[in-house]
């Protein structure tokens, strides 16, 4: 698991209430460093 730390500044990843586009939508795209490469 990810610490508090690793995941400053993920902001919708698992968030509640989240509205699941079908469109794309670049704006909500998130990336992050893989733990496990």
């Amino acid at each position: 698991m990810r610490n508090p730390q690793e995941l400053d500044g993920i902001t919708l990843l698992g968030n509640q209430k989240t509205e699941y586009r079908a469109d794309y939508a670049p704006e909500v795209l998130e990336a992050f460093d893989n733990k496990h490469p």
